[in-house]
This record gives structure tokens, C-alpha cells and sequence, in this order.
């Protein structure tokens, strides 16, 4: 859903013993240093910043946030992981060949049976899986229970968002000093890898640029998102 390669996931999760989230947050600070490089790290000032202090405007904006955006707004780990549901009609006119979710779901359904490994929690072929991970509904699993930071698996059954913004702050995170990670990831399928890898960098890039002036940039960014030139300029 994020855009990184099998291979490159496989290898995370083996280094992180499972763990997703640490995992996840791996993959995109190697992504981003590749393009930010030294301008990801914090000056000596923002290091010795008092971590309650940016706790507590970090509280304050995420009760902003879901004034703002209700539902679409999830603090999936308090302090810790943010997601906001998004409807951007153009990314799906662009990249869906049928714009009807729906049906695409059936057809899936018609097709696949659900992986027994999944509902048990041990499945070893992830995304090259032939059966479908997904829980049916009104069925109870026993899934493994695993003590792993996998937050940004738990999206709801029926959740309708296509696309979402997802922010990461690391132990000890400084925000708004200093930069969140921010992954952008969709579940249409016909949005290519590299798209979203690119829209990933190209917010987190804002991210910096606002982490200079300590703002809060959350909105900013589910606001970039919503502007459907700024972001098919970027990915033309």
C-alpha cells in the first residue's frame, strides 16, 4: 500500500522481528535520506527542546484535527500515530480503470478464497499470498495475538477511504521542531508504486520546510493533498 518493493519489506520485518511499525518507519527514513539527506537532522537547539512541551502542543493540534476532520481523523497510537482518511476523486478518475470500488471487490470476492494462514496470523507470503487476506465478516478468528506496533494494518472492515495520510512520530519525536515521517498510501491498486513513494517525499519535503519555523503542519499537508493541480503537477 505504501509503495516499497516485497523484497525490501521482507528484509524490514526480518531485521525488526516483525515489528511494523518500526519496520515502516525504516523503510521511509532510508527513503527520504536518500533525497533530504542532511536536512533531516535536528539542529542542537531542537534536541535539548523539552519533550512535554511538544507533547502537549501535539495534543492540541490532534484535538484540532479531529474537530476538523471527524471521523477521517484516527490517533491510532496516542502521541504516536496519526491517520486521515481522503476522497481525492481526481487521483481515482486518473489511475482507476473502473471507478466503482465496489465492484472490483466482488470480483475479488468471487475469485479468492480468504488464506487460513492470515486468520491464524502466521501467513509467510504476504502480498504474494494467491488467497485473499481479509477477514470475512461477522466471523470471529483466532488470530495470533502479537506485540508488534502494527497500527497502520487496523483500518476499519468497512472503512471507504481509497487513500490515507499517515504520520509517524519516532520516541522521543520533537514536532513540531522537528519533521514527522509521512507516508501517503492508497488501496487502489491501479495507482503505481512509485506515485506513491513520490507524493510520500514530496510531503515530507513540506514537512521539513515547516519544522523550521516549528508550525504545525498536518493540515497543510491533508490541504496539499486536496489540491488536485499541485498534485498531478508532481506527478506528471
Amino acid at each position: 500500500r505504501y509503495g516499497f518493493h516485497t523484497e525490501h519489506c521482507q528484509a524490514a520485518l526480518r531485521i525488526f522481528d516483525g515489528d511494523m511499525g518500526a519496520s515502516l518507519e525504516r523503510l521511509l527514513t532510508q527513503c527520504f535520506s536518500e533525497t533530504f539527506g542532511e536536512r533531516m537532522k535536528i539542529s542542537e537547539a531542537v534536541a535539548h527542546m523539552s519533550l512535554e512541551e511538544c507533547v502537549e502542543q501535539r495534543q492540541e493540534e490532534a484535538f484540532a484535527l479531529k474537530s476538523i476532520c471527524g471521523e477521517k481523523f484516527i490517533e491510532r497510537i496516542q502521541n504516536r500515530v496519526w491517520t486521515i482518511g481522503l476522497e481525492l476523486e481526481y487521483l481515482t478518475s486518473k489511475f482507476c480503470k473502473f471507478k466503482q470500488k465496489e465492484s472490483t471487490k466482488n470480483i475479488q470476492e468471487a475469485s479468492l478464497e480468504v488464506c487460513k494462514f492470515y486468520l491464524k496470523g502466521n501467513c509467510k507470503f504476504g502480498s504474494k499470498c494467491k488467497f485473499k487476506h481479509e477477514v470475512p465478516p461477522n466471523q470471529i478468528v483466532g488470530r495470533v495475538e502479537r506485540n508488534v506496533d502494527d497500527s497502520h494494518l487496523n483500518a476499519n472492515e468497512d472503512a471507504s477511504f481509497l487513500y490515507e495520510l499517515e504520520i509517524r512520530f519516532s520516541k522521543d519525536h520533537k514536532y513540531p521542531y522537528q519533521a514527522p515521517l509521512v507516508a501517503f498510501y492508497s488501496t487502489n491498486e491501479n495507482l503505481p508504486l512509485a506515485c506513491r513513494l513520490h507524493i510520500s517525499e514530496f510531503l515530507y519535503g513540506k514537512a521539513l520546510t515547516f519544522a523550521e519555523t516549528s508550525e504545525p503542519v498536518v493540515y497543510s499537508l491533508i490541504t496539499l493533498l486536496e489540491e488536485e493541480s499541485e498534485i498531478t503537477k508532481l506527478l506528471t
